[in-house]
């Protein structure tokens, strides 16, 4: 009989979840926040992996949830990027693989 092989959860709460096969997949986490006078304050985080073509968004109450979600990740995740990047987001679009291939190669030894 086969083995499973079992997903891992992201979940900061019930209603909002990311289900990852392998969070070795995870490259990068860009963390936003957005602000409107006619609206309330938007926090995020867009997680992209080396297998999708579109990063996951995660919606958060604060900017230090989502920071402490990332940090939760890079303890897991050593080669995890964060941080806006014009430079990674441009890698992405064009590879995915490239971007993986980046973060791996700043793992500090």
């Amino acid at each position: 009989m086969a083995k499973k092989k079992k997903e891992t959860e992201i979940k900061k709460n019930i209603e909002d979840s990311v289900y990852i096969s392998n969070i070795q997949d995870i490259i990068w986490c860009d963390q936003w926040s957005s602000w409107n006078s006619d609206a309330s304050d938007s926090y995020a985080l867009d997680v992209y992996l080396v297998n999708n073509k579109r990063p996951y968004y995660l919606s958060f109450g604060s900017e230090r949830d989502a920071f402490e979600l990332v940090m939760e990740l890079k303890k897991r995740v050593p080669h995890l990027l964060y941080g806006p990047s014009e430079e990674y987001k441009q890698i992405f679009k064009r590879n995915p693989a490239e971007l993986m291939a980046l973060a791996k190669s700043k793992i500090s030894k």
